[in-house]
């Protein structure tokens, strides 16, 4: 089921709605299935900085 809704570009929260799992449940097992999944939520996190160079200044 999971890889029939991965296919139809359905949007991650549908998919787990459908399947009544969790987004991370479904993540976690389209990962290990290696499965594209239209993620329709926002990002996990802040994204992070990277170091500054030394060019910069160290700053």
């Amino acid at each position: 089921m999971l890889r029939r809704l991965a296919q139809r570009k359905e949007p991650l929260t549908a998919i787990a709605g459908t399947l009544g799992r969790t987004v991370e449940a479904v993540r976690t097992k389209a990962a290990h299935e290696s499965l594209s999944l239209q993620d329709d939520l926002p990002s996990r996190g802040p994204r992070r900085q990277p170091f500054p160079s030394k060019t910069d200044g160290g700053r």
